[in-house]
């Protein structure tokens, strides 16, 4: 894949590439390797890490437009870094593995064990936190605990669970791994800076900040008179910043928001074929990072959005990805979201070929139609960055279309999360009804600063939008689905009930409209649908109703080893029952959520041929359909035909699929 990086490496018995990631947790840009002066010193950088600027910045490329694009929260942060794109994960901490909460698609330590037949132990997981212990192994088919990487707490008198209070006690561990084991691949996160700046005094967190900085020098310096490691390569860089202002005494106390301190992020990288001494303006995103490590150790991640940083390096032969991303349709058309090779305006949003997102925006994601006679509907988000501004907010953007032109209509909310993405629904003549999550931090507890979280239904009419809290105190709610059922709009969402219990409980919540008010109709356990299986959690629900007034809920539920398709109905007098659980183990595709078809659930597959559209009865038969080719991205149904994004000569493109069924 990369030749001239390979040929790079050493002569000695054990020449195969390797990467060092130091996560430098919660610093800023601006007290690292930014350009601007420390709000928290007044320092410059330089003066902050002055053996860093010194010793490594001149060996290594350096980024001054780095990005967290998404959660600007440790886990999060995490998961998009070492899987390339960015997924809902909780940022809570695991305990028993494997715990509820991991990533859907792999992450590069899953892809090179897979690909080069690595033992565990070659891929490690490490840190003076258990947040990022979730990252060690994912939810992918195949996948499960076996499969992921060596999850090593660095914890305070050999704790696996309290963390070492310093971040040298973290060094100090990449050190004798690098003596001992050697793996291939190793992400260590350095949490103490990150506690100092929540909790210690003020000047705690540029003290922390100022430790980093001989010991990244003598990590860096231990590689080079490793065998092992002189041709290695090392990442330094931070999951998220920190508030610049705010009203906290220090004003950076805190972060997970939209604000730029958050999102700005310090970046080096060191290491063969590096632009030595270079720096570059380019936006790099977390999942630029992880595609660059992934393309250095010779395997791919086919489903990530990142680049490789070929501004970082000498020389490159790694093209851009391209392509369509994700897909809605409704009353035949058809929107994408489509990869750019532009820097500075990565993604897009096209409807029918006529493009929408704004030509300002970094990114355009997640479209999501609906259609009613001859009116279409489109929301979907996206972001714009000034690395000068204060704030670098998703917004939200919709847009109607009766026969002529798309003309923009009023969003729902003025700023929504990196991963929201609205159930739309029209019904009615001018009139489009929505289901979305109101937790914008995606992190927010019920009784937390933003007020109250969960499921958000609004009707859009006469140029306004409508809105009412239909499902509240709820935790990390994802996933909404809207339903019509005769005079009944039904809405269900996945989330935990409450922090307290969001560590190893995850529930599908129902609410439906009654005289014009909503309340919470059903509240469905795994254990009810499935019984025995209670150490599974529920996502991504779906909604339809039979022609006998029958209402249906299909739903993936994760469990320790695989994803399974989960079905349940109801009528109006009675409650939820369970119907039937298909699981298939190693097969169901834990990132695509279910979608109806008549009375079929369909689901994306992977089989030994590669990638099939599936789908489930209620009596629990299952058929699928092969693609015919490797992977399956994303799924969507529009009356009798559903549109798949599939890869095809390594491109991702939409397939309309006449269903068969």
């Amino acid at each position: 894949m990369l030749p001239f990086f390979l040929a790079c490496q050493t002569s000695h018995e054990d020449s195969r590439p390797r990467v060092v990631v130091v996560v430098m947790d919660g610093v800023r840009a601006e007290e690292s390797l930014g350009d601007r002066t420390s709000s928290a010193t007044g320092l410059a950088p330089w003066e902050m890490m002055p053996q860093t600027w010194e010793k490594l910045v001149p060996q290594g490329a350096r980024a001054t437009s780095a990005l967290n694009t998404g959660i600007t929260i440790t886990a999060p942060a995490h998961c998009a870094l070492t899987s390339g794109l960015k997924q809902p994960l909780a940022n809570y901490a695991v305990e028993d593995e494997p715990g509820i909460y991991r990533p859907e698609l792999p992450s590069v330590m899953e892809q090179l064990r897979a690909d080069w037949q690595l033992p565990r132990e070659d891929m490690v997981v490490t840190g003076n936190t258990i947040l990022i212990k979730p990252i060690s192994h994912s939810l992918w088919p195949d996948g499960g605990y076996e499969s992921g990487a060596d999850f090593v707490m660095v914890g305070r008198d050999g704790s696996d669970i309290i963390p070492a209070k310093d971040d040298s006690d973290v060094f100090e561990a990449i050190q004798e791994q690098l003596a001992t084991t050697q793996p291939t691949f190793i992400i260590a996160n350095l949490h103490s800076v990150d506690r100092a700046g929540h909790y210690g005094e003020a000047e705690d967190y540029p003290l922390h900040v100022q430790a980093l900085d001989s010991q990244l020098v003598r990590l860096w310096e231990t590689m080079q008179s490793t065998p092992a490691y002189e041709d290695a390569w090392l990442f330094i860089l931070s999951d998220h910043g920190r508030h610049r202002e705010a009203e906290t005494d220090p004003p950076w106390r805190d972060h997970g928001d939209a604000c730029m301190g958050c999102r700005h992020l310090p970046l080096l990288v060191l290491g063969p074929d590096v632009a030595a001494g270079k720096s570059t303006d380019e936006p790099v995103t977390l999942a630029d990072v992880g595609v660059t490590i992934a393309s250095l150790l010779d395997t791919q991640m086919p489903m990530s959005t990142g680049r490789f940083l070929s501004e970082m390096f000498l020389a490159t032969d790694v093209p851009s990805p391209l392509g369509v991303v994700s897909v809605a349709a409704a009353g035949g058309s058809v929107a994408v979201e489509v990869q750019r090779d532009d820097d500075w305006h990565r993604s897009q949003i096209e409807v029918d070929g006529v493009v929408l997102s704004s030509p300002d925006a970094l990114l355009a994601e997640a479209p999501a139609m609906a259609a009613h006679e001859d009116e279409r509907w489109l929301c979907f988000r996206e972001l714009t960055v000034d690395l000068n501004a204060a704030e670098a907010p998703w917004v939200p953007r919709c847009f109607w279309r009766s026969g002529g032109t798309w003309s923009e209509i009023a969003a729902p909310e003025q700023t929504v999360s990196p991963l929201w993405q609205p159930a739309l629904l029209a019904s009615a003549p001018g009139q489009l009804s929505g289901a979305w999550s109101n937790n914008v931090n995606e992190h927010a507890s019920p009784s937390g600063s933003l007020g109250p979280i969960g499921m958000v239904i609004g009707t859009f009419s006469s140029g306004s939008w409508q809105s009412e809290l239909a499902l509240s105190n709820i935790t990390f709610p994802q996933h909404p689905t809207l339903y019509q059922s005769g005079n009944e709009l039904i809405g269900a969402i996945a989330a935990a009930p409450g922090i307290s219990t969001a560590r190893d409980s995850r529930q599908l919540y129902i609410a439906s409209e009654t005289q014009g008010e909503f309340s919470e109709s059903a509240r469905l356990s795994l254990n009810e649908l499935a019984p025995n299986q209670d150490e599974w959690r529920l996502e991504r629900p779906a909604l339809t109703a039979s022609e006998d007034g029958t209402r249906w809920l299909a739903g993936l539920g994760y469990s320790d080893n695989y994803t399974a398709v989960l079905l349940s109905s109801s009528t109006s007098d009675e409650a939820w029952q369970p119907v039937v659980a298909i699981s298939e183990p190693g097969t169901v595709l834990p990132n695509i959520a279910p979608k109806w078809h008549k009375d079929t659930a369909l689901f994306g597959s992977v089989q030994d041929d590669g990638a099939a559209l599936c789908r489930a009865t209620h009596t629990g038969e299952v058929d699928c359909l092969s693609l015919n080719t490797p992977h399956l991205r994303a799924l969507t149904v529009d009356g009798d035909t559903a549109h798949v994004v599939v890869q095809e000569d390594g491109t991702w493109e939409v397939r309309a699929v006449s269903l068969p069924w």
